[in-house]
């Protein structure tokens, strides 16, 4: 009978993700325990202890990482915490005189004290809005040209790491790869030098904070007061 170390390795190594960030030295062990438990119970045909099985996935990295050797580019950073917005739209223009003259019309003073969720980019072809839904009446009756493109059921994850310079780069790079890998598909990023925001459907959310919570992280996820009633449960 194979020992819960040889099935762990054997999960592990199956997925190329996990793989990657375990030699990357960023993998969240309990977390990715957490997720995998089940499986290791049901090859196992017996129950096992959550602890059990950190102790051997340590025990696995620690000898991938003798085996292959540390990466010679390590990942210097952690994700400090991450928000999710649900129940947001997204409304794009092409960047006309007209559009930029309607936004300046805009009423930001109502957007800030509904303290609803509300972020612009303004590209070199395009003007892209992403809101709470609340918000989308004001907008399209304040910009008189219409929209190119409007969608539904829209999510923001923001993600703040801990580092700097070319570690945040590294950690952007990391992100990305990540979801990428676990098929996670998003309409928009933006970012800034401490934080990453990915705009995506709310039908990827559930995937892409299983993908981030594979990651190191010092505090638990923050959680938006407009967080979906349906991810919290």
């Amino acid at each position: 009978m194979k020992s819960i170390t040889d099935l762990a390795y054997e999960i592990l190594v199956e997925d190329k993700l996990i793989t990657h960030t375990a030699k990357r030295g960023v993998l969240n062990i309990s977390a990715y325990a957490e997720s995998i438990l089940a499986e290791v119970e049901k090859r196992a045909k017996k129950p096992v202890p959550k602890g059990t099985l950190i102790v051997a996935l340590s025990r696995i990295i620690s000898q991938i990482t003798n085996t292959y050797g540390k990466d010679p580019f390590p990942a210097k950073f952690k994700v400090e915490s991450y928000s999710v917005s649900t129940d947001l739209t997204g409304i794009t223009y092409n960047k006309t005189d007209l559009v930029m003259t309607d936004i300046s019309n805009i009423n930001h003073s109502y957007i800030e004290n509904t303290k609803l969720y509300f972020s612009m980019c303004i590209g070199e072809h395009e003007v892209t809005f992403t809101c709470s839904e609340k918000i989308r009446p004001l907008l399209l009756q304040t910009i008189s040209q219409q929209p190119i493109i409007m969608s539904d059921n829209v999510a923001v994850i923001s993600v703040n790491f801990v580092g700097s310079g070319k570690d945040v780069v590294f950690a952007i790079s990391e992100i990305f790869n990540a979801l990428s890998l676990k098929n996670v598909e998003a309409i928009n990023v933006q970012s800034t030098p401490t934080e990453l925001t990915i705009i995506l459907g709310e039908d990827m959310v559930e995937r892409a904070i299983q993908t981030i919570n594979l990651f190191k992280t010092i505090k638990k996820q923050k959680l938006q007061s407009h967080f979906s009633n349906k991810l919290t449960k």
